[in-house]
């Protein structure tokens, strides 16, 4: 079974811990006892090991098999060395664990469902080594060498923890591994995993569009009053006057000095009361609440914002600042009333300053026009909304990736595209906006994020590995353990890795892979990709055979690529243009375009850079460092600037303030 697509990103971060690596080198040290005649070794140890499986299993559901200390641990297993309990209670949470990935094959993950069982994987792990190093210790008080004895304890089960150069000689990816079974996951396990929590969470908000407008309907028409009806407006933060997006509330004012209603922004739909007063300048001022959801929530157990401002009667805007409940107010907002289809087609400032009546007419005419085209449901308006959203999610997914990882050159949004997504952010409707955020993070999930141990960086420009990784088979240590890494924008360009003394070229011996390559596959996939590679250039150089690209159907000629998949089989060729194509389509079922594949190319005898040229080419890299940091000094001398003269302004009004204080003081100790 597949894992499914949006559980892949957090089963691969759960995987690809350094703590499976540690489990592999403690299972790997003890060899299991496969000999015939077990039955009466059995029958005579059976009752004592599902008495001791029972007693773990039912400490494991009274902590919620949530280890989260070494305290925990101890309540769970009882007195008594760890090794004595280690295998049984890895099996357990480990069995627990395969029917949670089982599940993950079927439904949605929320996205820290795997959080709590890596942790207590870890915490297991942790007591291991612990226990190794006390061993060490007290093996060297007594002035014995530990790596020689530590290899005797416990059936030797700590000797490759303990020593990582034997670890490296002996590791095998087949290692022993305990069979769980592939039948239905028992009901009762079934129901204690489901139960346990927010195990499920949503794959996207495929809430209508529209759904704001619909709201309260019938009690939009029960109320009347200047505030009563749909408002709709931004939030700005004052330190740096960005904007969450559009938002719209909709305002019920039915009776006295009370309101209510319902609004609807990016985050959520969400419910407000408050107050209206009026003041002495025949304006108003209110106070609204508002808790996400539509149900009235009680304010301290909901994440809520208070608004606080008045209307302006000539003008008809609300103007005010907002706030999280019991904070101090983050910004201003100003609500107007505005339909939310119109805000797209909304004029400039420059555009209104030009010629306000051409500014107008084009506002009006534009609006008009959309409105019918949604009306009559028009194939333009569907292809524009179309392109509208794949186009911000696109920009929005990359946005995400470069916030969360370190991502250099191609990968990066440039000005223009930033500017693009935040010009078309804040005029989208709330539902689309939400709509389509929800779609990136669902892509985001989707994506294969290259962990590795300790973390993956491209060698060639220094940014996390997203999607595609290449790993080169030339340059690599002897443990396999380390090696030059490529991104997908640099694959095919030259690097080098300082710390490793590598010098990689395009045409050297790579495997390219779509997926996370786990600690325990890395040496057997490796192995296959080097052995594959010498067959396929046999092939090629072979004149009886005629080879053709299964997507094109061309030629193939080196460089090209060859799927090192065992159902693809040895003959699975690849052209270097049909590899670079994202939609490529294959006439060979069995490949799809998540398949590992490996690069043929005509051997280049590699060649140590002269000094003029590694001077040259630092002197570049430096060039380009310099430039990237010297942009982003501008931008921050920039945004000093903007705060200076924002405080500037706030002391200017405050001085004004003190002096009217100061005069108004004056004038009355002068009439008194």
């Amino acid at each position: 079974m597949e894992i499914h697509s949006a559980n892949r990103s957090i089963v691969d971060l759960y995987l690809s811990s350094s703590t499976f690596k540690e489990l592999d080198q403690l299972i790997k040290s003890v060899t299991p006892y496969t000999e015939a005649n077990t039955a009466v070794l059995e029958e005579k140890i059976r009752g004592y090991i599902d008495k001791e499986e029972e007693r773990l299993k039912s400490n494991l559901q009274k902590v919620d098999w949530n280890i989260d200390g070494l305290d925990t641990l101890s309540l769970i297993t009882g007195r008594g060395r760890i090794e004595r309990y280690i295998f049984p209670l890895l099996y357990l949470v480990l069995r627990r664990h395969f029917w949670m990935l089982r599940l993950a094959c079927q439904d949605t993950f929320a996205e820290d469902v795997l959080r709590i069982p890596a942790q207590s994987i870890s915490t297991i792990m942790s007591t291991v080594l612990t226990r190794i190093r006390n061993l060490s210790a007290v093996l060297k008080q007594r002035s014995a060498d530990p790596s020689a004895l530590i290899g005797n304890v416990a059936f030797g089960m700590f000797k490759l923890l303990n020593d990582s150069k034997l670890a490296v000689d002996e590791f095998d990816e087949d290692a022993y591994l305990p069979e769980f079974g592939s039948g239905d996951i028992p009901e009762e396990e079934l129901g204690s995993i489901t139960q346990a929590g927010s195990l499920f969470g949503p794959l996207a908000d495929n809430s209508g569009y529209g759904e704001a407008e619909s709201l309260d309907q019938d009690e939009l028409l029960e109320g009347d009053g200047i505030l009563h009806g749909v408002w709709t407006g931004y939030t700005y933060y004052s330190d740096d006057g960005r904007s969450d997006g559009l938002m719209q509330f909709n305002i019920i004012h039915t009776e006295g000095s009370k309101l209510r209603g319902t609004g609807i922004d990016r985050l959520d739909v969400y419910h407000m009361e408050g107050e209206v007063t009026l003041t002495a300048e025949n304006g108003l001022d209110l106070i609204l609440k508002v808790a996400y959801g539509l149900q009235p929530s009680k304010s301290d157990e909901t994440f809520a914002f208070e608004f606080t401002g008045s209307l302006n009667t000539s003008t008809l805007e609300l103007k005010g600042t907002w706030a999280v409940v019991g904070y101090p107010p983050a910004g201003p907002f100003v609500l107007i009333r505005r339909p939310t289809f119109a805000y797209p087609f909304l004029y400039s400032k420059s555009e209104l300053s030009e010629n306000r009546a051409r500014a107008r007419w084009k506002f009006a005419i534009t609006t008009i026009r959309q409105q019918v085209r949604r009306q009559w449901w028009s194939w333009s308006y569907f292809k524009d909304r179309m392109e509208q959203r794949k186009r911000y999610v696109e920009l929005r997914l990359r946005m995400d990736i470069e916030q969360l990882y370190s991502v250099n050159g191609a990968a990066r949004l440039s000005s223009d595209e930033i500017l693009e997504l935040n010009s078309t952010g804040e005029r989208l409707h709330p539902a689309d906006g939400r709509y389509y955020i929800s779609l990136a993070k669902k892509a985001m999930r989707m994506l294969c994020i290259h962990r590795g141990l300790f973390g993956l960086y491209c060698d060639g420009c220094y940014s996390g590995i997203i999607g595609q990784r290449l790993i080169c088979l030339d340059c690599m240590t002897a443990d396999l353990s380390n090696n030059v890494d490529m991104c997908e924008f640099c694959m095919d360009h030259t690097a080098s890795n300082e710390s490793l003394s590598f010098e990689h070229h395009p045409s050297h011996n790579s495997l390219l892979i779509f997926r996370t390559l786990y600690n325990r596959k890395r040496k057997v996939t490796i192995t296959n990709a080097r052995a594959l590679i010498t067959a396929g250039k046999e092939t090629l150089g072979s004149s009886d055979n005629k080879i053709e690209c299964v997507s094109c159907s061309c030629p193939i000629e080196m460089p090209c690529w060859l799927c090192i998949e065992w159902e693809c089989g040895n003959d699975t060729f690849i052209c270097a243009a049909c590899q670079k194509k994202k939609d490529a389509a294959y006439k060979r079922y069995s490949h799809t375009s998540t398949h590992s594949l490996v690069r043929l190319s005509h051997t280049v005898a590699s060649s140590k850079q002269t000094v003029e040229e590694t001077l040259g080419s630092l002197n570049s890299r430096l060039t380009e460092d310099l430039a990237d940091v010297r942009s982003r000094v501008e931008k921050l001398e920039a945004r000093v600037d903007q705060r200076i003269t924002a405080v500037e302004q706030r002391l200017s009004k405050m001085e004004e303030l003190l002096l009217q204080v100061f005069t108004s003081v004056s004038s009355l100790q002068s009439s008194s």
